[in-house]
This record gives C-alpha cells, sequence and structure tokens, in this order.
C-alpha cells in the first residue's frame, strides 16, 4: 500500500526551513467548486439576470444566496488552502501564510516566544486516520501547529529536524511516558532512547497469560489469542433460530403450494449456506484461534521479530526510536492530563472524577509500545497491567547490547 504523501521541512538556506502544504490537486478539484459558488451566490444577489426572476419566491433568492455562500466557502478553503510555513533563524520570525500559487496572505510569529516542540498522538474518526502533529508551544501554553503525518517515523524526524534547528527541546507525547530530548546532544540518535533510561529489575506476577522463554541473547513471548467464551455461540444460534423460525413457515406453505422441489432444494441450500454452515465455520475458526498464539515475539539486541499469523515484521535496533507501555492506569491519567493540560506530575487519581475511576476497569491495556522509523507496534494488548509492566522491562533488558 503506497503511504499517503508527508509533510516534509526543507532547508533551503543555512537559517531558513520552508514547508507547503495543500494545493496541486485539491486546488483543481475546489475550483468548480469556487466557481460554482459565486456563480450561485451573484445570482442569489440578483447581479446576474435570470430569464425566470418574476417567477422566483422572495425566499428563493436567500436559498440561493446561502447556497452559494457554501459552495464559495468549500471551494475557496480547497484553492486557496495553500499553506506556507517558514521559520527563519537569523530574524527570529515564523511566518504561516496561505494562498493560490504563491503567499497572499499571512501573519509572523516570534519564534522567541515558543520554548519547546510538541510531538503529540491525534486519534482519527471514521472520516480520518490516526495521526501524529508537531507543535510549538508558548511559554504560555499557546500552540502553533507545524505539521502532521499519519507515519510517526517520518513526524519524528520532522521533529528532530525542527528540533536541532531552533534549538528547542522536543517532547514526544505519543504514547503514555513523555520523552523530552535536547538539541546537540550526541546521544538523541534514533535508537538512543531505548537505552536512556534507568532500567528497574520488575519481578514477574504471579500469574502470566503469556509464554516467556529467556535464552542466552534474549527472550521469545507468546502471546495467547483471548480466550473462547461461550458467547461466541451465540454468532452460530442467533441464525440457525432465525432459519428454524422462518423454515417452519414456509415450508408449510411450499407443500401447499405444490412449489416444485428444485426450487425448494434453492431456498433450503441458500438457507443452509448463510444461516448455519457459515455461521458454524465461523464459531470453529474462532475456537481454533482461541488455542494458538496471536503473535511471537522474539527480542535480542539486534532488533524485535515479530510474528503475527503468517506475517513477520523485523525491527532492526537501530530503527527503534523509543519503547513505553500503556497500562489502564496510564490510559486513566493520560485522559485527566488532557483535561487538566497535561497537569503537574502528580498522581491521576487526584485529578479523576470517580465516574471515570469506575469506568477504568473497562479499559484494555495497549500494551508494550515499540516506535522505531517504521512506524509505532502495540505488543501485548489486553494483557494485565502487572503482565504489561514485567514485558516492559524484559524488552528493554533485551534490547542492551551484550
Amino acid at each position: 500500500m503506497k503511504k499517503p504523501k508527508v509533510e516534509q521541512f526543507r532547508q533551503t538556506t543555512p537559517n531558513k526551513l520552508e514547508l507547503k502544504k495543500g494545493g496541486g490537486c485539491l486546488g483543481c478539484f475546489g475550483l468548480p467548486f469556487f466557481l460554482a459558488g459565486l456563480f450561485l451566490l451573484l445570482t442569489g444577489v440578483q447581479l446576474i439576470p435570470v430569464s425566470n426572476a418574476a417567477e422566483i419566491p422572495w425566499w428563493g433568492w436567500i436559498l440561493l444566496s446561502c447556497m452559494g455562500l457554501v459552495f464559495t466557502t468549500v471551494g475557496g478553503s480547497l484553492v486557496f488552502g495553500r499553506r506556507w510555513v517558514t521559520i527563519d533563524n537569523a530574524s527570529g520570525r515564523i511566518w504561516i501564510a496561505w494562498g493560490l500559487l504563491m503567499p497572499m496572505w499571512g501573519k509572523a510569529h516570534d519564534l522567541n516566544d515558543y520554548g519547546r516542540i510538541i510531538l503529540s498522538f491525534v486519534a482519527g474518526d471514521s472520516d480520518t486516520a490516526d495521526s501524529y502533529l508537531v507543535i510549538l508551544k508558548s511559554l504560555t501554553d499557546a500552540e502553533l501547529p507545524m505539521l502532521s503525518s499519519q507515519d510517526y517515523g517520518e513526524a519524528y524526524a520532522q521533529a528532530l529536524l525542527l528540533r536541532d534547528f531552533v534549538q528547542l527541546p522536543l517532547e514526544d507525547r505519543s504514547s503514555e511516558h513523555a520523552l523530552t530530548t535536547k538539541p546537540g546532544d550526541v546521544k538523541q540518535e534514533l535508537n538512543a532512547p531505548v537505552f536512556n533510561r534507568e532500567i528497574k529489575v520488575v519481578s514477574p506476577p504471579g500469574t502470566l497469560k503469556s509464554d516467556i522463554k529467556l535464552n542466552d541473547s534474549g527472550v521469545t513471548i507468546s502471546i495467547p489469542n483471548a480466550k473462547y467464551s461461550p458467547f461466541y455461540l451465540l454468532e452460530l444460534l442467533l441464525p440457525l433460530c432465525m432459519a428454524l423460525v422462518f423454515g417452519s413457515r414456509v415450508l408449510p406453505f411450499f407443500g401447499h403450494t405444490g412449489t416444485p422441489i428444485q426450487v425448494q432444494m434453492g431456498f433450503g441450500g441458500f438457507v443452509g449456506l448463510f444461516f448455519v454452515l457459515m455461521p458454524l465455520i465461523s464459531v470453529l475458526k474462532r475456537y481454533k484461534a482461541s488455542k494458538g498464539y496471536v503473535m511471537v515475539v522474539n527480542v535480542d539486541s539486534r532488533g524485535i521479530t515479530i510474528k503475527r499469523r503468517k506475517q513477520t515484521k523485523t525491527i532492526a535496533a537501530e530503527r527503534i526510536i523509543a519503547i513505553d507501555y500503556g497500562t489502564t492506569d496510564t490510559a486513566l491519567y493520560g485522559v485527566v492530563n488532557t483535561r487538566n493540560s497535561w497537569g503537574t506530575g502528580r498522581s491521576s487519581t487526584a485529578y479523576a472524577s470517580p465516574w471515570m475511576t469506575r469506568l477504568q476497569r473497562f479499559a484494555r491495556a495497549k500494551g508494550v509500545i515499540i516506535k522505531s522509523k517504521d512506524g509505532i507496534f502495540y505488543i501485548g494488548t489486553g494483557l494485565p497491567d502487572d503482565e504489561v509492566v514485567y514485558l516492559y522491562a524484559l524488552f528493554k533488558q533485551s534490547l542492551i547490547p551484550c
């Protein structure tokens, strides 16, 4: 699958970074809407004469004007929505402009008003994909968006470029635990954050859902599928009951009307295939899958290999940016931090409302989070919190070069 085009800063001079976004195909796509909106708007205010003007009621002109305003706004945002971001170190100025083929209007910001760079995760919805946003944050907590990308590795590389250019610390908030890096630090190569935190020795919990095998070079972790639940039988029982009820009404009808046997067999085959056989196969496949492992992970100093069903993904150690973990408690803390402007570092339960604390037991742990140039990978999603923390410690220990 082809990756979407990534917004990228380019250093055009020793003291200048530039980024261009939008325009191109989007501008061409919006042009017909913009022109149609102008036509409707001018017609609505009666600047363009129409032959049947006398037959149009007063509210018709208002409707045409409103439609023209909507089309003009949508089309104009696409046509004139090209965005330029220019960061000039020499003058200490950030210039953000919009226009068609060249900047037509814009706004200047003082670079000295900003104290850090933030890389954050923005959850998508049914219409948009998850993305990673790079922003500048001022000393008064005002935010100035720089760029966004659906690829974590690309967003992090751009954030590093911006960090070293403007000489501001970078705070990676794309997962539960923020990681701050400073410009000019030799240790801030992409794989260094994996080892730059103190590794605490964590005792294994009393019961483990995953199968862990330690060896001289690293560790192999086999994460089982979710346990088979009797509720999965409803996937078979519900369509089977529907077929029995429906069949008990249709079969007597076939007998009274003398329906040909071929039609009856065709109808019976259709019901048997879609209401019995296919649900039965689905239940059996789910039961068989529950007996195996959803993921097998090998971790050593060379990197991480993830085997999931018939797919294998290898992440070399030098491509790993950082390792984090997410539990139900850190998920709650992240929500509370968002509501309280990232809080002050105190316990999340001091800020969480009672209803949020009660809902915490329905949340799922994200598991161990692998941040790499190839993207973000989640391992052990849904495991108990204590097991997630233990796996996180194993990952950190196994990745340390011998």
